[in-house]
């Protein structure tokens, strides 16, 4: 279990009548750092249930985040289309009436969670009406009224089954997409319009994707389908591949949960991250209205990044000869100690620690600028000035901006 503590046992709520329209909220000791929806996985079928989330909530809990463990109907067993879709959407609307804050909700899934957890995220995108979509009614805690509109703002799927129609013709899973649709995408193509992910994107929040290749349940192709799909028409997706198989995205203790864990601090950080990286760039921030970020402003989002770095535990120091340039004068020798993905209006980085009160911040993806901003003169530390402005086409992605020197 992660660090911190947690209240030692979950509360039910329930959304619904049915035994399986109910939820475990997992509240840490203090103050939550936000809100996690667990959306477990089972191909969508009765014999599995959210006892497949509860450690993930526990180590989420003692980690300080509220956690969410959602439990909703199953194929065959009252589920299925539209029943899970609706229970998923009445689940996640009924933080609303919890002691959560609804300002920062990220869905984590694993398998078919993961395919509800994103297709959860597009909810505001369904036609009025269809199962899930929003109804713009008032929250209530009291049963048969219509809860407020929740919606998710960021998304970490873990080896998620996000090509529905895929998974139903290829039969990944056996028959358990038609089991849950009740048919197959050629017989039902308006239903899978609305149920599958690769339909809706791109969506309007960032989709983390963990998969690794050697998951015998759900193809790696899938998260890399996803991906494409979602970042061709101008969605922020990412895949991160993972080492262990399809169930130890799911063990607290493995690396790859740490991997999902820093996902969703990374998740809960853009607000923040992005906020400030932005009031940088507009006309006469900063020193000279150059567009620079003041000192403190740069140091905020710097505190930010180390803030959560250690989430992410070690890391190779061969990691700093693979993403560094060294026509911008990193140093191959520097021990990287962790790194994590942080976004701003310019673009997408990676920020890395490389020494103490060094952080080296590197371009992953640009959004329309050939410049990131987000960098302070490590020889001069009083100084703010644009470390690199680059063609785009000059080097390859990714490349290394600047080394971030923080006093």
């Amino acid at each position: 279990m992660g660090v911190g503590s947690a209240k030692h046992q979950p509360v039910i709520h329930r959304y619904g009548a049915d035994p399986a329209q109910f939820g475990e909220l997992w509240l840490p000791e203090g103050a939550a750092a936000g809100t996690v929806v667990i959306i477990h996985g089972g191909f969508w079928r009765a014999r599995y249930d959210l006892s497949l989330g509860r450690p993930l909530a526990a180590d989420l809990a003692a980690r300080g985040y509220a956690a969410w463990n959602l439990e909703y109907r199953r194929a065959l067993a009252g589920g299925g289309w539209p029943g899970t879709f609706e229970d998923v959407g009445a689940g996640i609307d009924l933080l609303a009436t919890l002691p959560v804050d609804i300002s920062r909700v990220i869905a984590v899934g694993h398998s078919a969670g993961g395919h509800l957890a994103a297709w959860a995220a597009g909810r505001d995108k369904l036609p009025k009406g269809t199962p899930g979509a929003p109804t713009g009614g008032e929250p209530s805690p009291a049963g048969g009224s219509v809860l407020a509109f929740v919606a998710v703002t960021g998304v970490v799927s873990q080896a998620g089954v996000l090509a529905l129609a895929d998974c139903a013709r290829e039969r990944v899973g056996g028959t358990a997409a038609l089991d849950l649709m009740g048919g197959g995408p050629d017989e039902l193509p308006q239903e899978y319009r609305l149920a599958d992910p690769m339909a809706v994107v791109p969506l309007s929040v960032p989709v983390r994707c963990l998969h690794s290749r050697a998951d015998g349940d759900v193809p790696y192709s899938y998260s890399e389908r996803y991906v494409a799909a979602a970042t061709a028409a101008g969605g922020r997706a990412t895949l991160t591949e993972t080492h262990g198989d399809h169930f130890t995205l799911i063990d607290p203790a493995s690396p790859d949960w740490a991997v999902a864990v820093a996902a969703v601090s990374e998740l809960l950080s853009l607000r923040g991250v992005r906020a400030r990286a932005g009031a940088g760039a507009g006309a006469g921030a900063g020193p000279g209205g150059r567009g620079e970020p003041s000192g403190e402003e740069f140091q905020h989002v710097v505190q930010y990044v180390l803030g959560y770095l250690p989430a992410r535990g070690p890391v190779g120091p061969a990691h700093a000869d693979e993403v560094a340039d060294p026509r911008v004068g990193v140093r191959d020798d520097l021990r990287v100690v962790a790194g994590v993905d942080l976004a701003g209006e310019l673009g997408y980085a990676h920020a890395t620690r490389v020494a103490p009160g060094q952080v080296l911040v590197i371009l992953t993806e640009q959004r329309g600028r050939d410049e990131f901003r987000l960098a302070h003169d490590p020889v001069h530390p009083g100084t703010l000035r644009h470390h690199l402005e680059v063609n785009a086409e000059a080097l390859a992605f990714p490349r290394a901006l600047a080394i971030a020197g923080f006093r």
